[in-house]
């Protein structure tokens, strides 16, 4: 089996099984991200969405954890695309944290984090309205 590399810029080797075929390996190669989390403020009852996604040998997967754990979905937390994108809707209290995505392949993992903060306007309510009768002095 000869060795020759066909794809030096992605480090692919090719051996020559045949003259009719060529079996093609890529080196394992760590997760590096191509787009990280960025850290958002935004008011209750509004939305958020982070997006995370990297590259490596095998592609990795996405997982995402909430302040150190495994993040549960429900019905206003959800992943798509593939775990690449983080959508929080109906933001409470309870969503302030730090979101971290975590890429994993056989060669390693890395992790990116983002803060959500909610913007402090929308825990105080709405300002109270004007008094109805302006008083008066004597």
């Amino acid at each position: 089996m000869n060795s020759d590399r066909c794809c030096p810029l992605l480090g692919w080797i090719c051996y020559s099984l045949s003259l009719c075929s060529v079996f093609c390996w890529s080196p394992p190669a760590p997760p590096e991200f191509s787009q990280w989390p960025q850290s958002l403020s935004r008011p209750g009852g509004g939305s958020a969405e982070f997006s995370c996604s990297a590259s490596g040998e095998p592609q990795p997967h996405i997982i995402w954890l909430k302040n150190g754990k495994l993040l549960s979905v429900s019905g206003t937390v959800r992943l798509s695309n593939v775990n690449t994108t983080l959508s929080i809707t109906q933001i409470s209290p309870e969503d302030e944290a730090i979101y971290q995505c975590i890429a994993e392949n056989s060669a390693g993992s890395n992790q990116a984090s983002a803060r959500l903060s909610i913007s402090l306007s929308s825990l105080q309510g709405p300002d109270p309205p004007p008094p109805l009768h302006q008083p008066t002095r004597a």
